[in-house]
């Protein structure tokens, strides 16, 4: 049995990881970590009935004041932002490289075997593209950290009920789903995915080693 831990847990993809493990047979515990306390009522809304979790509110700028909770076999990350969520550059890449690998390092550090990310399509430590060379710093820092199974699914849009709409993503869902019959052979990772089956694929190879079989871009590191 595997305790399982996840960052992003309220998001999109996180609030399926928590469920999907939560149900998973092969995990006994689920810790997430949080930035702020989660009443009751919005516990059961976000993961539903789930005896197997455990909720740390921590401090992402001080998380070696929390290092004793992190400690666990597998790591999932869906934890990210926006550029226009977080307001610059600087602070978007500071939310998503660092918080990011500053935990990873905690829990590797704690003996965790596996660790997982949700990245995105077309990450590339060396694109012009901020965001997406800001995703391919953290698949490349992560994975230099030498875990024995290292696991970044890379989808393009999301789909899923937010609690926020973005307009201009939607847009983007749209014109990508009216294409999606034709998005075939290397096209097809391009296309809309839900955030459910996203989630799914990075469970399944990171406890399971299953591949996913819906076109969806991952980059698989294992180590003996």
């Amino acid at each position: 049995m595997k305790t399982v831990l996840i960052l992003g847990a309220t998001g999109l993809v996180g609030r399926n990881l928590v469920k999907i493990c939560c149900a998973s047979d092969c995990v006994d515990v689920v810790k997430i970590f949080i930035r702020k306390k989660l009443s009751d009522d919005d516990k059961i809304k976000l993961f539903g009935p789930v005896p197997k979790l455990k909720i740390h509110v921590i401090d992402f700028d001080l998380l070696s004041n929390s290092e004793e909770y992190i400690c666990g076999d597998i790591v999932l990350s869906a934890l990210g932002s926006t550029i226009k969520k977080a307001k610059t550059k600087e602070r978007f890449y500071h939310i998503d490289h660092d918080y990011n690998v500053a935990f990873a390092k905690l829990a590797h550090k704690n003996a965790a075997q596996v660790m997982g990310i949700i990245s995105s399509v077309g990450a590339k430590k060396n694109s012009p593209s901020f965001y997406l060379k800001t995703k391919g710093m953290i698949e490349h820092d992560l994975a230099g950290m030498n875990w024995p199974k290292f696991i970044a699914v890379r989808p393009s849009f999301l789909i899923g009920e937010r609690d926020k709409d973005r307009f201009g993503e939607k847009i983007g869902i749209g014109v990508f789903k009216s294409l999606r019959p034709v998005m075939i052979g290397g096209l097809k990772k391009y296309a809309p995915i839900s955030a459910g089956d996203v989630a799914q694929a990075l469970v399944d190879l990171c406890l399971t080693d299953q591949a996913p079989k819906n076109g969806l871009e991952y980059e698989r590191k294992i180590i003996f």
